[in-house]
């Protein structure tokens, strides 16, 4: 997988398709290299194709002053530039979670209102070759199933596109300097205390000595086939299974018989579908294993996942729905 410049990847997924060619586009940009060459090179590519472009910035407020002057930085950058800067700050208290979901959420959700306000078509994100390699890395090592195995997508439901999955980190800075663009070095980058940073600064270049420098795309072009292959198995589930499921709200039900019958990623893909509409978030794997046990068993069980969601199985259908007491 050859890596390409930030402008090229632009004008590829604005021509594939991937990338809406009506705007406004909303570029999530925290300031770091990755979100300002995003920032630059949409700059420079879309006035060419007419399409109106704004920048969100979200300030976690982790880090005080510097988080303030990130703000700054981005917003200084953009009034150069003549792009309109959004700026939302949010709480990203763990709540039980790590610090990083919760940002992440946080963050997703902020930008969201910002589409939303602004009546964009897309949300930006910089998410490079590297992340790809990074997340399916994480995925593995977490035991994730093939949601979390095909690792970063290119086009969400919700909208979030990301148009640099071909671009490298070293492309990414050749392009800053190549255009003078600055950026901002936020030092929780280097915090070993993150799983992400471990295995960037740990784990990555253990792997490149052993494997080569190639070792990156390799991993990606593995996340990418995942997710086709996850896209084609989606498309055969919203086919041929879904359909035979009963929704009524966020309670989702199926005859015992039938969801015991499927193959084993079928039922499991079935149950995390049943799930997540009752909870919001996905089940555990083990969570997930002693369910689909209870299902082959064929027996009536009751069995409640996270304290968020309760699987029952009586007269003969397979029900899932939100836990008692859950918001």
């Amino acid at each position: 997988m050859t890596s390409i410049g930030p402008e090229t990847a632009l004008e590829r997924a604005f021509g594939d398709g991937s990338l809406p060619s009506v705007g406004p586009l909303l570029a999530a940009v925290s300031g770091g290299p990755d979100s300002m060459a995003l920032a630059g090179a949409l700059a420079a590519v879309a006035p060419r194709l007419r399409i109106p472009l704004a920048v969100g910035h979200v300030d976690h407020g982790w880090r005080g002053e510097r988080s303030a002057a990130d703000a700054r930085f981005v917003e200084a950058f953009c009034r150069r530039r003549g792009i309109a800067f959004h700026l939302a700050r949010v709480d990203t208290s763990a709540r039980g979670r790590s610090r990083e979901d919760a940002a992440r959420e946080a963050r997703y959700r902020a930008l969201s209102v910002m589409r939303d306000e602004l009546g964009a078509s897309a949300i930006l994100t910089a998410h490079t070759r590297d992340d790809a390699a990074e997340t399916i890395l994480l995925a593995v090592l977490r035991g994730r199933p093939l949601s979390g195995l095909s690792g970063i997508r290119r086009k969400r439901d919700d909208g979030v596109c990301r148009p640099f999955l071909d671009v490298s980190r070293p492309a990414i800075l050749a392009y800053l300097r190549a255009h003078r663009i600055p950026y901002r070095r936020d030092a929780s980058n280097d915090e070993l205390s993150f799983d992400r940073n471990w295995v960037r600064r740990r784990v990555l270049p253990l792997l490149r000595r052993r494997f080569g420098d190639s070792v990156t795309a390799n991993l990606a072009a593995s996340a990418e086939a995942l997710s086709r292959d996850r896209e084609w198995i989606e498309s055969v589930m919203a086919r041929e299974i879904f359909p035979a499921l009963a929704v009524d709200g966020r309670s989702t039900s199926g005859e015992a018989v039938l969801l015991a019958a499927l193959p084993p990623a079928a039922l499991r893909r079935a149950l995390l579908a049943m799930a997540e509409r009752a909870g919001g978030r996905p089940i555990s794997r083990r969570e997930l294993l002693a369910v689909e046990a209870l299902v082959r068993r064929g027996t009536p069980f009751s069995f409640q996942a996270g304290r968020r969601v309760d699987f029952q199985s009586r007269r003969g259908r397979i029900s899932v729905r939100p836990a008692a007491g859950t918001p």
